[in-house]
């Protein structure tokens, strides 16, 4: 039975995959699904397609590619230097230094302060 050991091995290779990306998904912060949201999704899933394997598997991939394309949050830029240069100066300039050096009313006449 050369051919069904080869699709029970995908099988069981596809189920290996699937569960790895599951529990790296679980424990991978975003900013919709938390922790426990995911493992509830997981249950869920778990008790309405226990009968069919094959459902299970798509419905957990499909878990599991909304958890993907649920991103951790996106770092916050932040302008090297001091914050008391920036509280030392009036707002403007202030805004200004933070933007890059340029005051607003100055652009356009190539002038930076």
């Amino acid at each position: 039975m050369p051919g069904g050991g080869v699709s029970a091995g995908v099988a069981s290779a596809q189920w290996t995959s699937l569960i790895d990306r599951l529990i790296r998904g679980v424990e991978r912060g975003g900013r919709q699904w938390t922790a426990a949201r995911k493992k509830d999704a997981v249950r869920r899933v778990l008790d309405h397609s226990r009968t069919d394997a094959q459902r299970l598997h798509d419905r957990l991939h499909q878990l599991a590619l909304s958890w993907d394309s649920d991103g951790e949050d996106a770092a916050v830029e932040t302008v090297p230097g001091e914050l008391q240069d920036l509280l030392a100066k009036p707002p403007a300039q202030a805004r200004a230094a933070a933007r890059g050096g340029v005051t607003p009313g100055l652009v356009g006449r190539g002038r930076q302060p």
